[in-house]
């Protein structure tokens, strides 16, 4: 592998006893184009006989021929090697052809699904088999595409296939508010040896999100005949299945126009009970008065629609100054003068 380092054993000996071997080692022999490559690197070794030699050389890129002197598709390293006695004629030299090669990724050898449809909250196994020619650690990591915390699994050996899973649920948080059925999830998995090399792959996961129901609601005031200046008491309440959180919004319209709008949040509740958010309001003006309540499950304006706002209203509110009695006629007498015709009196 690039970066790693060689060790070359060489054996010689010669017939004249008592002499000395000259080793010389070209560890880059040939250029691509079959030239001698003047810059290689070369170690002499003298030896007595017969000779062993242990040499090291680390190679920092891959091979520089392809096609000289034996044609492949990877490039390779011609070494040469000769050897003397001082005596008698060199021998033949000797070459060994090396290939290097860089330290490669891990590799799929059966990848993670490329979609998943589950349930919300399902808990469902996901696998892939990974494997690596430099039998590399290997860590995975599992981006669940929900934000939950991430999934790991690791190896410290991967040159035969290695089997990953993990165990997850997809419950992603969705506003109450959004009437989709379904909620898309894309898990990214990402698979790296100690060299840096990466692996990656993606995964889209359906979700199938549980119905959510609409909240039921209620709305009274305390009278329906009040004065400008005097605070009405009303009464509100919603009551919904999954408990919520819930937006309020109180419309006040009098006969022509609206006068007036509050919005009110409150947070979750238990599960199918009643929430109340009960106000008082002034109405400052005379007039005939309608109060509408339009409530939701849903935070997001954007999503205050449709079936899951609901509304209520009391109407029928009349507002009128207070004033004290008064005659509408005076006393008639009939006739306006009245004789006394007889007197009568009894014992």
């Amino acid at each position: 592998m690039v970066g790693e380092q060689v060790t070359f054993y060489i054996n010689a000996t010669s017939d004249i006893v008592g002499t000395t071997l000259n080793f010389t080692i070209y560890f880059d022999y040939y250029l691509a184009d079959g030239s001698v490559n003047p810059d290689s690197p070369v170690v002499h070794v003298t030896t007595g006989n017969p000779g062993a030699v242990e040499e090291y050389y680390t190679y920092y890129t891959v091979g520089n021929c392809t096609t000289y002197p034996v044609e492949d598709d990877d490039s390779y390293y011609v070494i040469r090697v000769e050897v003397d006695d001082g005596v008698s004629p060199p021998a033949a030299p000797g070459y060994l052809l090396l290939w290097v090669f860089d330290n490669t990724a891990p590799y799929f050898t059966l990848a993670p699904p490329a979609s998943l449809s589950v349930d919300w909250g399902e808990e469902v196994a996901v696998s892939f088999t990974v494997a690596d020619y430099d039998d590399d650690p290997l860590e995975a990591v599992w981006d669940f595409g929900d934000g939950t915390p991430l999934g790991a699994n690791s190896t410290d050996a991967s040159l035969l296939p290695v089997t990953f899973t993990q165990v997850h649920a997809w419950a992603p948080v969705v506003d109450p508010g959004d009437a989709a059925e379904s909620y898309l999830c894309v898990a990214e998995i990402e698979v790296a040896d100690d060299q840096g090399n990466l692996l990656y792959a993606t995964m889209e996961v359906m979700v199938t999100l549980p119905h959510n129901y609409s909240p039921v609601g209620a709305i009274s005031v305390e009278k329906k005949l009040v004065d400008p200046t005097e605070a009405l008491p009303v009464y509100a309440s919603v009551r919904d299945l999954e408990g919520d959180a819930i937006t309020w919004t109180y419309e006040v319209r009098n006969d022509t126009e609206v006068r007036d709008l509050l919005v009110y949040h409150t947070p979750a509740s238990t599960p199918n009970s009643t929430v109340w958010n009960n106000i008082t309001y002034t109405f400052g003006i005379i007039g005939n008065y309608t109060i509408t309540l339009y409530f939701s499950d849903a935070v997001d304006p954007a999503l205050q629609t449709g079936a899951h706002n609901k509304s209520v209203s009391v109407s029928g509110i009349i507002c009128s100054n207070n004033s004290l009695p008064y005659v509408h006629n005076w006393i008639m007498a009939v006739p306006e003068s009245p004789e006394l015709n007889e007197t009568t009196w009894t014992t």
